[in-house]
């Protein structure tokens, strides 16, 4: 809470709007209304970071509210927003990834089928860190350039996308260093970085979930590059060291639960919860199970049962069963095209010998 400011209230508040003013130099800012902040829309006016939801401000947690932050981004580093009391945090990183851009495309809106109807498009995006395996009810992701469109099957996934599920919602994603990645219904997360080479199957992965429930089954980056793959929520940073984890949210931003399971070849590997005040607890056995509250508390590690595990996360490890499984597939699919492409290629070099072969003997007779 270094530099940090409690909310100020402007004279100008009425109703459900409040603008808060920060300090000079604060890194910290304190958003009333709880973990509201957390699960509320976020948007820029100019300089301004507005954020609209239901418990904003202190009108109650029943009341839509609305947040005004003058000159938030006109700021070189702007303040990482907080509950009260600092216990959840929202990096300043994180909340310009949810506002989008300063200037996002003109003519941005809604795609259908994955196939953007306006705005910059793919050209400004880069190359693709991943695609969805499979998407259901409404699933968005918003990209860097501001275009935002729904995710069906096949869709690609960018560095610093915003995927969003609504109610009805859960997204399946596939990491091109084979990490799978589930969000189930009401989740929000932002894949903050991810730098892969596959040559030495080495990299980075840095991701935000901010709500919901999700589960990852680790990749390449985990196996080779031990401190190289985290994620984080605003009570906790998880690393991930060659793991099949499940994590669910509280509707705070605590983490209420963290299990790990078996990877699909049976292996444990090891995650590490660490909060902002230095607490951490390592999970390495299958069933290993904790959560972290809202306030940085971390309570002891306990152990389900393979039975225990089923019932509190079936929904959750069916979804990581059909991800894998497409996973499999599409590698199956890609070995049998470069087989393929192979035995083309075979066939072709023969042919040219058979013809050079022919023509030397052409020549030979000619001469």
């Amino acid at each position: 809470m270094d530099g940090a400011k409690p909310f100020e209230l402007s004279a100008d508040d009425q109703g459900s709007v409040t603008t808060l003013d920060v300090a000079s130099g604060a890194k910290t800012l304190e958003v009333p209304g709880g973990g509201s902040f957390l699960r509320a829309d976020y948007s820029r006016e100019g300089f301004d970071l507005i954020l609209e939801g239901p418990g904003l401000g202190d009108q109650g947690p029943d009341v839509s509210g609305t947040v005004v932050i003058p000159d938030y981004f006109l700021r070189l580093s702007p303040p990482d927003l907080v509950s009260e009391g600092g216990g959840s945090v929202l990096g300043h990183g994180t909340a310009r990834s949810l506002a989008g851009p300063m200037a996002p495309a003109q003519t941005a809106q809604i795609a259908i089928d994955g196939v953007s109807t306006g705005g910059a498009g793919g050209a400004t995006l880069g190359e693709p860190i991943g695609s969805v395996s499979e998407a259901e009810g409404a699933t968005t992701v918003l990209h860097p350039d501001g275009t935002e469109e729904m995710l069906t099957q096949g869709a690609p996934i960018y560095q610093g996308d915003v995927i969003q599920t609504g109610k009805d919602g859960a997204v399946s994603v596939i990491f091109v260093d084979d990490t799978v990645f589930t969000l189930d219904n009401d989740g929000r997360m932002v894949m903050d970085e991810m730098v892969y080479d596959p040559d030495t199957q080495e990299g980075v992965f840095n991701a935000q979930v901010v709500q919901g429930v999700f589960s990852m089954v680790s990749g390449q980056i985990a196996k080779t590059s031990p401190d190289g793959m985290s994620l984080n929520t605003p009570t906790a940073t998880i690393g991930i060291r060659g793991s099949t984890l499940i994590i669910e949210m509280d509707q705070d931003g605590g983490v209420k639960n963290a299990t790990l399971v078996n990877d699909v070849d049976g292996n444990v590997g090891e995650i590490v919860l660490v909060t902002p005040s230095g607490n951490s607890v390592v999970l390495n056995q299958f069933g290993a199970t904790t959560s972290v509250g809202a306030d940085g508390s971390v309570k002891p590690v306990q152990y389900l049962t393979e039975q225990q595990v089923q019932q509190a996360h079936a929904k959750v490890l069916t979804k990581v069963v059909k991800a894998v499984a497409k996973q499999a597939e599409q590698k199956a699919e890609k070995a049998e095209e470069a087989a393929a492409e192979a035995e083309a290629e075979a066939a072709a070099a023969e042919e040219e010998a058979a013809a050079a072969e022919e023509a030397a003997a052409a020549d030979a007779e000619a001469a």
